[in-house]
């Protein structure tokens, strides 16, 4: 590192601009080659430098400048030395990402390129009349694409650069180096290479954009260069309304033109998002029917009851608002009331599977006190028989599907994915699923007690009634229940979800304490084997808080209605 930091140090800032003679300078050619990264262009330009004096002291144009008094150094000898140093190949690259033709050609002659691989590559490069295009050219061999992008465009192959900007995601790169004020050939003045460019750019770059299904962003470039009806274009490809229907009204569309857009905003907002829908049918559109059905299918039971009143239309609220209510408190009822049933079959499986679990490891204690042969006494002798059946019982049972074990064995055969030694047979579709995002709960697998627990403390067992949204919208439900006039509906409603909400937080603590307990022995496992605890304990917190249920109070609605809830 010493040596890095002093090679550094001595090709900083130039160390010397002069050259110098034979010792010295072939030091601080070797201070280049060396350094982190190598400077072989600063060091080719000095050999350029020194070929140049020479050249000029064989016309007569003067001699070479040096601080010593006898110079026996020449520019062949210094690019010898590099050569030595870093290689030819190496050397003649570098030499090219200088621009210097001739630099490069003196290169490949004095190293052990066979002149085929590079005459030809600098003749090609020397037909090429534009000096930044040529210059891409050579970026574009050292994959330079910054570089090669600025000279494409400086050469005036707009087409090129955003070629190579979209290949290489440089576009901000592109419009960044136009507007540092870029000189374009070919263009009648400054200003036109400050706006046609740009705008041509732009537009290549919104066109990857929208490739790249990024609608927005595209529509925000194509308005930056005033593309405002293609703008509109864009945002109605993202479905986003709201610009897209103010833009519409900017552009002074005729009414007919902006109820189009509007229309086929809706259809796809109705597949979407029925809350939006609903706001352009009734403020675009003038329909409120198809408002306050969007409304209903949102579940927006308030809104959809106001929006029907503000426009006189009291007769939706029953034939459009009530039916659709109806419907959805059967579904919630239904889903609430199935709830409890559901938990306690896997609340039932999570203490079988612990009782399991407790007789195993009785079992398996008194058979390491037979073999150490300091046994007390024949107690555990029910437990060590128990082991066998224990075990067969937990992987022969099956909690979380209707199917018995015994038709699962008839067909295991039949049905096996265990390949053949004929070349093996493809997994199913199932099976590489079961792979990829993992089996789920399984029973009879090795973690299901503890990823039992840890689906229970998750709160995701509750299926739509464990939304964030889930208490509110079932609060406005029964809320516009009990204004049409079924204050009993409504309650026993209420009265489902609430009993069906606490017997998930009692589930859901009990799985928590369970997998706590799982963690302790987890834990004290591996400080006594001085090993790592396994990373599928169950993390019931963090995985409980990414899908917390949102039940503040078992009694999280109307007081009116809770009068009904006692038993």
């Amino acid at each position: 590192s010493n040596a890095r930091s002093s090679n550094d140090t001595a090709c900083d800032g130039s160390a010397v601009d002069r050259l110098l003679d034979d010792r010295w300078e072939l030091v601080v050619l070797s201070a280049h080659a060396r350094t982190e990264p190598p400077d072989l262009g600063a060091a080719l330009r000095r050999v350029g430098r020194r070929r140049e004096l020479e050249l000029a002291a064989v016309a007569g144009g003067g001699g070479m400048e040096v601080t010593g008094k006898v110079t026996v150094l020449d520019s062949a000898t210094a690019l010898k030395h590099l050569i030595a140093l870093v290689g030819g190949e190496a050397l003649y690259e570098a030499a090219l990402g200088t621009y210097d033709l001739s630099l490069a050609y003196l290169v490949g002659t004095h190293s052990a390129m066979d002149p085929g691989e590079f005459v030809a590559d600098l003749k090609r490069l020397q037909d090429i009349e534009s000096e930044p295009l040529r210059r891409a050219d050579v970026d574009a061999r050292l994959g330079r694409w910054p570089s090669c992008v600025e000279n494409l465009l400086r050469g005036g192959d707009i087409a090129g650069a955003c070629e190579v900007a979209e290949r290489r995601r440089l576009f901000p790169h592109a419009l960044a180096a136009l507007s540092e004020s870029l000189v374009v050939e070919g263009l009648a003045s400054p200003k036109e290479s400050a706006i046609e460019v740009r705008r041509e750019v732009t537009r290549a770059y919104a066109a990857f954009l929208s490739r790249e299904r990024r609608h927005e962003d595209a529509a925000v470039a194509l308005l930056s260069v005033g593309e405002s009806r293609a703008a509109l274009d864009e945002y109605r490809e993202a479905v986003a309304w709201r610009p897209a229907l103010a833009l519409a009204a900017r552009l002074g569309l005729s009414q007919n033109e902006q109820a189009s857009i509007a229309e086929e905003i809706c259809e796809v907002l109705e597949l979407t998002d029925p809350s939006s829908a609903a706001i352009v049918a009734a403020q675009h559109l003038g329909d409120v029917d198809r408002a306050v059905g969007s409304l209903t299918r949102a579940r927006e039971w308030r809104e959809s009851a106001r929006v029907a009143y503000l426009h006189d239309r009291a007769d939706l609220v029953e034939t459009v608002v009530a039916p659709c209510a109806a419907e959805a408190a059967q579904g919630v009822l239904s889903e609430a009331t199935e709830l409890p049933s559901r938990l306690d079959k896997y609340l039932t499986r999570l203490r079988d599977l612990s009782t399991r679990r407790e007789a195993m490891r009785r079992a398996i204690d008194a058979g390491s006190e037979a073999w150490r042969g300091d046994r007390p006494g024949g107690d555990d002798d029910d437990a060590a028989s128990e082991a066998p059946s224990l075990a067969s019982g937990v992987s022969g049972m099956s909690a979380y599907t209707d199917r018995t074990a015994g038709a699962r064995t008839a067909t295991s055969h039949a049905r096996s994915g265990v390949p053949s030694t004929q070349g093996g047979r493809k997994p199913t579709r199932k099976q590489r699923r079961g792979k990829k995002a993992g089996a789920g709960l399984r029973a009879g697998g090795p973690t299901e007690e503890r990823d039992l627990a840890a689906h229970l403390a998750s709160g995701a067992v509750a299926g739509s009634l464990g939304d964030p949204r889930a208490l509110e919208e079932i609060g406005e439900l029964t809320e516009l229940l009990v204004s049409l006039g079924h204050a009993e509906d409504a309650a026993a409603l209420q009265r489902a979800v609430s009993d069906a909400v606490a017997a998930l937080e009692s589930a859901r603590e009990e799985a928590r304490l369970r997998g706590e307990a799982l963690n302790r022995e987890a834990a004290a496992a591996a400080d006594n084997e001085e090993a790592v605890v396994d990373a599928t304990k169950v993390s019931v917190g963090a995985h409980a808080a990414s899908k917390e249920v949102q039940t503040a109070a078992a009694q999280w609605k109307w007081a009116a209605l809770r009068g009904s809830n006692a038993r």
